[in-house]
């Protein structure tokens, strides 16, 4: 599994620490240390609508015009997440059974873990 975010993050630190203590095994993608490719995102965006990985809470968003924020599509919301990777809610997980999640919820969690040890 994959778990991509910034390592100061407070929702990919518990996580993370979730995973450890439960045993998973995961690689780390830091935003902020490697770049991400745009079609990494829009499969994300494809899959769980990009409405939902944007994150409206990060500063940047709320930096933004609203008329840019109003502006936003699918296909502008990508490439700004991709410029600004902040701009993308995390954590972003990638499940070994290719499921992809998106924040952390321990109850996700736990159920994706119960699936893929069964």
């Amino acid at each position: 599994m994959i778990v991509y975010g910034i390592q100061n993050c407070d929702s990919v630190r518990k996580a993370r620490a979730w995973l450890e203590q439960h045993g998973a095994v995961y690689r780390f993608f830091d935003f902020r240390v490697m770049v991400l490719h745009p079609s990494k995102i829009r499969s994300w965006c494809d899959r769980l609508g990009w409405e939902r990985v944007l994150n409206r809470r990060s500063r940047t968003w709320q930096q933004m015009s609203e008329q840019d924020r109003r502006a936003l599509s699918a296909d502008t919301a990508v490439e700004l997440m991709r410029c600004e990777p902040l701009l993308i809610k995390r954590p972003v997980v990638e499940w070994e059974d290719g499921t992809v999640s998106v924040g952390f919820s321990e109850r996700v969690f736990l159920q994706q873990l119960q699936d893929s040890r069964a």
